[in-house]
């Protein structure tokens, strides 16, 4: 009986997400995007009006079918768990502290951090991140930095001290982790946020090594600062397996009746398409290596920040990748194995 009824519901919240992701298209368009799985706006983003949609992961297949691949998920999905067991095998920002209804406590028992400890790190150590522990797509996620002895900034905005203190007395479930300084490449092109690189890696199932199906930079701007999210705003762009060079950046969030493309920043002025990441295959090697350590999960989409220090920093792991990260500039399903890949766990057609 449950299976029964789970097919109109997945239909009926289809329908939801297809009204929210809502373009004019034409009404030919938008009868083939409802029975073939697109939204109106991917159908722009995508262009499927000269593309082969066999070649793309539907809407529907990754919001109802991509997304239950995995079986044990809870190392990703548990942000105070994700950095103890990633942190034993690759960099992770440093967990300072946590806060409960206001109040700070500390993260590892032989540690003491709290409301004054953060305004004393502040002024000698550098920014800080606050993230709520079930945040997703850069919702709530708060930098704060110093200024000087009285006056900080929270999320840009400058603040007193007695503000600040005030700001932190109404968080709840946050962790309190280490602001990341950003290679220069993408402090260069953005520097209002932390860019992070989206790394898409995939367990074959014939031979049970991890592969790279995708990657994908995403950059920030004045309107999604302090985060990069493609969500709030921020840029996508490709990232070639081969040497890690950046494609021009396009926004999959747009208001325009088609999505802009950028071969540099409009805020910073600063190249993007041909920019290279830094030891780009050895980040590859690194990843894959990683993954190999957790096959029982099949499919992960890494968020990584290339550091100021020359080292990869690991933020997260997400079980539901946002492909339009991907098909945005290209179809995943062009790529064989990644192809395979699905269809094995019948997650496509």
């Amino acid at each position: 009986m449950k299976r029964l009824l789970l097919i109109p519901y997945r239909y009926f919240r289809f329908i939801q997400y297809f009204i929210a992701n809502f373009k004019p298209i034409g009404i030919s368009n938008i009868i083939w995007c409802l029975f073939n799985g697109f939204f109106p706006k991917n159908f722009i983003l995508f262009k499927l009006a000269t593309s082969n949609p066999s070649e793309f992961v539907t809407d529907y297949e990754e919001n109802f079918r991509v997304c239950r691949i995995n079986k044990n998920t809870e190392i990703l999905n548990n942000k105070l768990l994700f950095p103890e067991v990633i942190g034993s095998y690759f960099k992770t920002p440093e967990t300072r502290a946590l806060i409960y209804a206001g109040k700070f406590l500390p993260y590892h028992t032989a540690s003491s951090f709290d409301e004054q400890a953060a305004i004393l790190h502040l002024k000698t150590s550098g920014p800080l991140i606050l993230k709520p522990f079930d945040g997703d797509g850069g919702i709530g996620i708060v930098k704060v930095s110093c200024i000087n002895e009285e006056i900080f900034q929270w999320n840009g905005v400058e603040i007193t001290k007695d503000k600040l203190l005030k700001n932190f007395s109404t968080l709840n479930g946050y962790m309190v982790s280490d602001f990341v300084n950003q290679a220069s490449y993408s402090n260069t092109i953005f520097s209002g946020s932390v860019n992070t690189i989206r790394l898409l890696t995939m367990v074959d199932p014939q031979t049970g090594e991890p592969f790279i199906g995708a990657a994908a930079h995403r950059i920030g701007n004045s309107g999604s600062a302090p985060v990069d999210n493609c969500a709030m705003g921020g840029y996508t762009a490709a990232i070639d397996l081969e040497t890690g060079k950046l494609s021009a950046a396009t926004a999959t969030k747009f208001k325009s009746s088609t999505p802009p493309y950028y071969a540099t920043h409009p805020d910073s002025g600063a190249p993007i398409e041909g920019v290279v990441i830094p030891n780009w295959k050895e980040l590859e090697k690194e990843v894959l290596s990683l993954h190999s350590k957790l096959r029982f999960i099949s499919y992960i989409g890494w968020d990584i920040v290339a550091g100021e220090d020359g080292n990869f920093y690991i933020l997260e792991g997400n079980d539901g990748a946002d492909l339009k990260l991907h098909q945005a500039h290209a179809p995943l399903l062009q790529n064989p194995a990644v192809k395979a890949f699905y269809k094995y766990h019948k997650a496509i057609k």
